[in-house]
């Protein structure tokens, strides 16, 4: 069983999405902030004495989990938990931090985006310990000029992002529930543009699916037809 060491150093920049998730994600007799093996847990779930799951929310690209993945994964069950805005109120707000203007976002995001986080670290799920959690979300992001370094300065920033609502869970257990996110009519041999039309998204998105899909050893390229590589499925 995991000894506690709580934190607290740090907690209050926690942005509100990530803690949310944590709130969201915990069940009862859960801990938070735990260290282990020289990192700091999100959530440690008890199911029982023996049978302990380390959660990770990651809001960002997947690369900077890498380092403690591997140290972890060899004697811990893991779940990273990783966030997708199907929907997004965007929030302007003023030096004083007065809002200014709101709209909704038009970039919408489904589970296939979960690719662009993956891509840094491509061969994520390849550890049996390792289980991906992607939530479909509601949320609102704040936004706040940046520090004028000139005087023609402009612009704002991401400052924060909320939680409305977790709409849909997508729970991947294993490499090969990712093929389920290629379109069901794709041919045998398919090509990025294939999966670009079919699935409905853009075509530096399928890319870096088949990208992600080859690190995992279940798609392979065959050939070229014209400039566009082939790809077929093999698992």
């Amino acid at each position: 069983m995991i000894a506690i060491e709580s934190r607290t150093i740090g907690l209050l920049a926690e942005r509100s999405l990530h803690a949310a998730l944590k709130k969201y994600m915990a069940q009862p007799g859960d801990a938070f902030e735990v260290k282990l093996e020289g990192f700091w847990i999100d959530l440690v779930h008890r199911a029982g004495d023996d049978d302990e799951e380390l959660i990770e929310i990651q809001t960002g690209n997947f690369g900077p989990l890498r380092r403690k993945l591997l140290a972890l994964l060899p004697n811990h069950r893991v779940r990273v938990v990783h966030p997708l805005p199907i929907e997004k109120q965007l929030i302007w707000l003023d030096t004083r931090g007065a809002m200014e203007r709101q709209r909704r976002s038009p970039t919408r995001r489904n589970v296939t985006h979960v690719f662009h986080a993956m891509t840094t670290f491509a061969d994520l799920l390849t550890h049996s310990n390792l289980t991906l959690e992607v939530l479909l979300t509601r949320e609102v992001e704040l936004r706040r000029p940046k520090p004028k370094k000139h005087r023609r300065a402009r612009g704002y920033s991401s400052v924060d992002r909320q939680l409305i609502e977790v709409v849909e869970h997508h729970v991947f257990e294993c490499a090969a529930d990712l093929l389920t996110l290629l379109p069901s009519d794709l041919p045998p041999g398919f090509t990025n543009r294939d999966i670009a039309t079919l699935a409905g998204i853009p075509l530096p998105l399928a890319q870096r699916m088949t990208y992600c899909l080859r690190k995992h050893h279940l798609i392979e390229t065959t050939e070229k037809r014209g400039r566009a590589m082939m790809h077929r499925v093999i698992v």
